[in-house]
């Protein structure tokens, strides 16, 4: 199918996302390039990274998450943190399944996805307000704090990177 060039979409988004690779394994292919791909993660392979990994589980829960852990009696704490984890896995899984799978055979390469390489030294890494900068419209409680890296490159420059935390 993909090396036909045929408009087919599945009602499976996993599938619809392995075709649009394919399809542009092969046109890389055709160009005369070669092509090494790094699988995305599937929903549950995400889903395990996430939550096993207790940082990034943490990034993942909303702030009423996070107090009601932090609330739970020694007695409640694994049923509230599994129901957390629970309501992360859905957030994981809806995020996964909204973002784009099609690539329309004509899109310019300006219109594909892109994926960028950030390489250096790690200086520092954390939670903070986007560029440093709180939301001071809201109260300290309720503001949103990103994901940050600070790397020093080659050229002894260093660099922000910033990712996104909140997903909901």
């Amino acid at each position: 199918m993909a090396q036909k060039g045929l408009d087919i979409h599945f009602t499976d988004k996993e599938m619809n996302r392995r075709l649009v690779e394919r399809k542009n394994e092969l046109a890389i292919e055709r160009e005369g390039q070669s092509f090494s791909a790094h699988p995305l993660p599937t929903a549950d392979a995400e889903v395990q990274r996430i939550l096993s990994d207790p940082a990034m589980r943490r990034l993942y829960m909303s702030d009423e998450q996070k107090q009601r852990e932090w609330n739970a009696t020694p007695e409640q704490y694994e049923d509230v943190r599994a129901k957390i984890s629970g309501e992360i896995e859905v957030r994981i899984r809806e995020r996964i399944a909204a973002q784009p799978v099609a690539v329309q055979s004509n899109a310019t390469a300006a219109d594909k996805p892109t994926h960028i390489k950030h390489e250096g030294v790690l200086l520092e890494h954390g939670s903070a307000p986007y560029n440093f900068k709180p939301d001071m419209t809201k109260p300290e409680g309720e503001r949103d704090d990103s994901y940050y890296v600070k790397l020093q490159g080659n050229n002894g420059k260093e660099k922000v990177v910033w990712g996104v935390t909140r997903l909901c």
